[in-house]
């Protein structure tokens, strides 16, 4: 297999098991197959019956295009295709001859809750899911809506703006550290004290507050239930707690309690290591308890990078190895952290990280979320493949390829891989990338959809993909099937009338001459030939586009149905016989003298139109010849003998051909 669908084989198989083919196993060809598929997938046109009958991996790569959908704007107006071209029939390399507009999701920073709400239901919808996963995922999008979510404040006030953002992004780390504590509880057996910690790590104060009325304790209640208020406060615990340091007191507190004290105060070392607190959570303390309610996201994040250059808070690894115990490779940094960045206008994203699979599944191989976040990111703004740089653009497409090889081979159906594909960006480096994807995938696909309405109405309606592409896919099936009826008429509907005309002159033509003709003796009597007659009609009807070559064979069909159709006995002005000797001259010349059979039925062709047209001359009364017309009627005298064989005749008509060849130059 080669690039764009291309295969390098020894020869076509033959018709009949036993039939002993003519080309030898190093004599390689290049040619434009279709890959016939046995697996049938299932189909966003599937009945929702089947669809609930797939199984579980092929459902979760695709979790997400139903709502991708709903929120992909059909285009206004739909693209005219009436210049496009087959161009991936032609053997030799050739670039599309239109170019398909680029599907987006619509989406922006007004509406984003709203469509990462949907994937959010989307999720949550699926049962048999790891409880970790779901959670990560949740997390994902609700993050997503909390970074670019429309802010409006009063005159652009900074202070309004940096409060609302905050309180977005603390909803978002609240939401995951009452997940977490939860999670820590089931497995260990806190103390009373540390249950304290623990609450305060996903800032549930009223619970610590009444924990520490259960220790009998009203001041540390007290200082608990105005956490986070002022900063004068927690200035007012740290000097307290320097003065019992001073003093040498601290010794005599209990640990767990100091360690409150201190979380209170804003010093975070020694919560952070002490109480096996993830990344969210971390960060969370550092939101919440060291700094103020109007410092922006930002002062969080590099305080929080400090902790971790210093070693105190987590590694921000990704939630399956947090929680799932999973191994992940050792740069792998969790999704949602890489997300985050967004919001950090000194050191910035790095999309390669963003989009990395690692970042938020052990399946290194699963884009799925990756893909979709391309696409929101995208439909925001935020991120533009035009102006990216070039390893931001490789990532961007090695995104987009993963997910429809993963979606290829996790069976779904073509219609899921063509709609991913109708996304993908193009530059100025793969002006047709876009387009040559989708017709690879329509040439691999093929078999799964030939016979499918539903699909190719699919196709050319919902995705817009050009009607000629469709049908030139087919009749690259067709033909290496061998079924030339469907194939003749696909490269018709395709527009490819110079490739249909091949089919004609190769297969059709001498099937249907030989069942609707063989019986023909002369052309007293009209024989309407009905079959042959539509072909070449139909193909008449396009003699412009075909080669000079085809044309001439062309001309040889019409002349000879017009004749048998008359019943005219040749006496016709436009049925001269030097006008069939012509015909027949370009045809001698043209044959491909490296396929015998081929030759053979071409041969037997013309043997029985000159069959034909010598029996109808034969009551025609012929004016005395001379000099050369002389000579070529010498030639034909044995072709009006009632009796001569075909074979017979073809010889004396090929030296009356050659004849007339050497009058012309």
């Amino acid at each position: 297999w080669g690039p764009q669908g291309r295969f390098a084989h020894s020869g076509p198989r033959g018709l009949n098991r036993g039939q002993v083919g003519h080309h030898h196993a190093c004599a390689i060809q290049m040619g434009k197959v279709a890959c016939e598929l046995k697996k049938a997938p299932g189909s966003i046109l599937s009945p929702a019956s089947q669809q609930m009958r797939e199984e579980r991996v092929q459902r979760m790569p695709t979790k997400y295009l139903d709502v991708h959908m709903q929120h992909t704007a059909e285009p206004a107006e739909v693209q005219d295709h009436s210049g496009a071209q087959c161009h991936f029939i032609s053997q030799a390399a050739t670039l599309p001859s239109v170019q398909l507009n680029r599907m987006a999701i619509n989406v922006d920073h007004s509406s984003i809750e709203r469509v990462c709400n949907a994937y959010a239901e989307a999720i949550e919808s699926l049962e048999d899911v790891d409880e970790t996963e779901k959670v990560h995922f949740l997390g994902i999008w609700k993050l997503v809506t909390s970074i670019f979510l429309e802010i409006n404040t009063a005159a652009d006030d900074p202070d309004e703006y940096n409060i609302v953002r905050r309180q977005k992004i603390s909803e978002w780390l609240r939401m995951h550290s009452a997940w977490a504590v939860e999670k820590q509880l089931e497995v260990e057996d806190a103390s009373v004290l540390e249950t304290i910690i623990l609450n305060l790590s996903k800032h549930d104060i009223r619970k610590a507050t009444e924990q520490s009325l259960v220790l009998r304790d009203p001041r540390l209640a007290s200082l608990i239930s105005t956490a986070g208020c002022h900063n004068h406060l927690k200035e007012d615990i740290g000097q307290q707690m320097e003065l019992w340091k001073a003093n040498a007191m601290d010794n005599f507190i209990q640990r767990d309690r100091y360690h409150a004290y201190e979380l209170l105060s804003g010093k975070l070392d020694n919560v952070l290591t002490q109480y096996r607190l993830d990344w969210r959570r971390c960060l969370a303390c550092v939101m919440w308890y060291e700094q103020s309610v109007v410092d922006p996201v930002e002062t969080t994040i590099h305080s929080f990078l400090n902790f971790q250059r210093r070693g105190v808070a987590s590694a921000s690894v990704p939630m399956y190895k947090e929680f799932g115990n999973k191994s992940c490779k050792m740069e792998a940094t969790d999704t949602a952290f890489e997300l985050l960045k967004y919001l950090d206008t000194k050191n910035g994203p790095e999309l390669k990280r963003i989009l990395s699979t690692s970042g938020y599944t052990s399946d290194i191989l699963d884009y799925s979320l990756s893909w979709h976040l391309v696409s929101v990111l995208e439909g925001l703004g935020v991120l533009d493949y035009d102006t990216a740089g070039a390893e931001a653009q490789e990532s961007i497409l090695h995104v987009y390829f993963g997910y429809m090889l993963q979606l290829e081979s996790l069976g779904a159906g073509p219609e899921l891989v063509l709609y991913v594909a109708m996304h993908m960006p193009t530059s100025r480096r793969h002006p047709f990338l876009r387009e040559t994807t989708v017709c690879d995938i329509l040439a691999k696909t093929v078999s799964l959809w030939v016979n499918d309405g539903d699909r190719m109405r699919f196709f050319t309606e919902k995705l817009n993909i050009p009607l000629k592409w469709v049908h030139g896919c087919r009749a690259i099936w067709h033909k290496y099937r061998h079924e030339h009826e469907p194939e003749f008429e696909a490269y018709m509907a395709a527009e490819a009338y110079a490739e249909a005309f091949e089919v004609f002159s190769q297969h059709l033509g001498p099937q249907l001459f030989l069942r609707e003709c063989n019986h023909i003796c002369d052309a007293f009597v009209p024989f309407p030939c009905g079959g042959l007659k539509s072909k070449v009609d139909a193909l008449e009807q396009h003699r412009g586009a075909l080669l000079k070559r085809q044309q001439q064979e062309l001309s040889r069909y019409s002349f000879f149905i017009q004749l048998v159709a008359s019943g005219s006995r040749g006496e016709s002005g436009e049925m001269s016989f030097d006008r069939l000797m012509q015909t027949f001259s370009a045809k001698l010349q043209a044959l491909p003298s490296s396929d015998p059979s081929q030759v053979a039925r071409q041969v037997a062709i013309m043997s029985k139109m000159c069959t034909v047209y010598a029996e109808s001359l034969r009551y025609k009364a012929e004016e005395p010849a001379k000099s050369a017309e002389e000579r070529i009627h010498e030639r034909i005298v044995a072709a009006r003998v009632p009796h001569m064989t075909p074979e017979a005749a073809i010889t004396q008509i090929q030296d009356a051909a050659s004849l007339l060849t050497t009058l012309t130059k």
